[in-house]
């Protein structure tokens, strides 16, 4: 998923650079149409781990629900400000790419905790029988 949304965002990259100058000729409608079109995928993928992990840690344990709302409420409101600093001070494209750096940085927390996952300990390495 969260390569889906590194994927999303460079098209969105390239949307926003190229597609949106080209749009300015279009009518209205269709210029409050195609902007929400394009967000749309974006946020079905950016939207979509929040209520699954919750749904998971409500399973194993009742009180990480406030926390991860606490959590989830506060990084909304502290992204949602920073990136409007860093798009003012920085420019819209730089802050873009900071936010798939850090999407990417996720991807590789992600695959690393799963490969992590993955690897024999060192007690069931030892417990294998060698020929």
């Amino acid at each position: 998923m969260v390569f889906g949304v590194l994927l999303v965002q460079a098209l969105e990259l390239v949307f926003l650079n190229w597609g949106v100058p080209a749009l300015l000729g279009v009518a209205h409608t269709w210029r409050c149409i195609i902007p929400v079109l394009a967000i749309a995928p974006l946020g079905i993928l950016m939207g979509m781990p929040f209520p699954t992990l919750v749904a998971k840690s409500g399973q194993t344990s009742v009180t990480l629900l406030p926390l991860a709302w606490g959590v989830n409420a506060c990084a909304t409101v502290l992204g949602s400000v920073l990136a409007t600093i860093s798009s003012i001070t920085m420019g819209f494209n730089r802050t873009w790419l900071i936010a798939m750096g850090m999407c990417l940085a996720v991807l590789l927390l992600v695959v690393g905790r799963h490969w992590q996952e993955r690897m024999p300990t060192g007690r069931e390495m030892a417990a294998v029988p060698t020929t």
